[in-house]
């Protein structure tokens, strides 16, 4: 598998990272971030745009806001799956940032982009 778009001219990390942003399935995501290649140049000079609005989501289930769940008693199994469920996407959500960051801000020093190899 490649982390680098087919569109991409050349390797660099920033425009790498748009690919696993913009991948709305959260295994294929988090598989092109572990795979981006981190010998790439991280490109902190180039000029790029995102080609959607946001990180890749998967269609469904929809999303609603916290204060429509029930809370569930961490002293049963569904308690206990719905944490697990809830750093889930914690954890989700800290990948899109990350590779946000990274595509989003051009021209800082190498070592504030979070996957640069520095």
């Amino acid at each position: 598998m490649t982390a680098l778009p087919p569109s991409a001219q050349r390797p660099c990390l920033r425009a790498a990272a748009l690919h696993p942003w913009g991948l709305a399935d959260p295994l294929l995501k988090a598989q092109a971030t572990l795979a981006l290649d981190l010998s790439w140049p991280v490109g902190a000079g180039e000029n790029l745009s995102a080609p959607r609005q946001g990180p890749g989501r998967a269609a469904k289930p929809v999303l609603v806001p916290h204060t429509q769940l029930k809370a569930k008693s961490m002293a049963t199994a569904e308690g206990r799956a719905m944490l697990v469920h809830s750093i889930a996407h914690i954890e989700l959500n800290a990948i899109d940032l990350a590779l946000d960051v990274v595509w989003r801000f051009a021209g800082m020093p190498e070592a504030f982009y979070p996957i640069s190899g520095s």
